[in-house]
């Protein structure tokens, strides 16, 4: 880095030739991409939510951590509804039932690894 530009480290936050690294809620490796350890018990403990703010928390959490859901899309719609104005804050057995997956699914993440270039590429072709 060329001198005189003002940049300053600061020893307490630098890590150097780590393995892997924290990062805003995820664990960065060479190999692969992980979400944190410990919000998978943050989310364990959590309880069904109570109202509209619950609701949106929960949804950002989850959303935060979608890439790691299987078919994640359709799991939040039901809790979703109940973030629309004019809906009626009401606890049905599809939102529960969609509550209980997102959090069982995030509880057990799965690895997103990094592409192995050396191995071919399947082609996926889809219709205009």
């Amino acid at each position: 880095m060329p001198r005189g530009l003002g940049v300053k480290l600061q020893p307490s936050k630098c890590i150097l030739a780590a393995r892997t690294v924290a990062f805003l809620g995820h664990i960065v490796s060479k190999e692969d991409i992980l979400p944190d350890p410990l919000k998978p018990c943050i989310i364990a403990e959590l309880f069904l939510p109570e109202d509209v703010h619950e609701v949106q928390a929960f949804l950002g959490l989850t959303s935060y951590y979608h890439r790691f859901v299987n078919r994640f899309t359709n799991i939040p719609k039901p809790l979703h509804d109940l973030t629309q104005k004019g809906e009626p804050f009401t606890q049905t057995s599809e939102r529960q039932a969609a509550f209980q997956e997102l959090k069982d699914k995030l509880i057990t993440i799965s690895v997103v690894a990094f592409p192995d270039y050396s191995l071919p590429f399947c082609q996926i072709q889809t219709s205009p």
